[in-house]
């Protein structure tokens, strides 16, 4: 295990549950402090805007590396 992950940089938990918990959306959590942020005066509007692109940024990111572990799991025949 530890062999594949160093050549191809990720691992696959068998189950679609334990997936979710290991492999989570962070820009959820990082939205949300944004949010809160700008309510209590920390930051700009400009600023607010920014960082809120950037999340969209790790969203993509996050989909992407998403669709590699799902066909990945195809390919091992584990479940979805």
């Amino acid at each position: 295990m530890k062999e594949n992950f160093e050549r191809k940089e990720f691992l696959i938990a068998r189950s679609p549950k334990q997936e979710m918990i290991l492999h989570q959306r962070v820009d959820l959590r990082i939205r949300e402090q944004i949010l809160q942020r700008f309510s209590e005066g920390y930051l700009l509007e400009q600023e607010k805007d920014h960082l809120l692109s950037r999340c969209s940024d790790l969203r993509e990111l996050w989909q992407n590396q998403r669709k590699r572990i799902t066909l990945k799991r195809f390919q091992l025949g584990l479940p979805r």
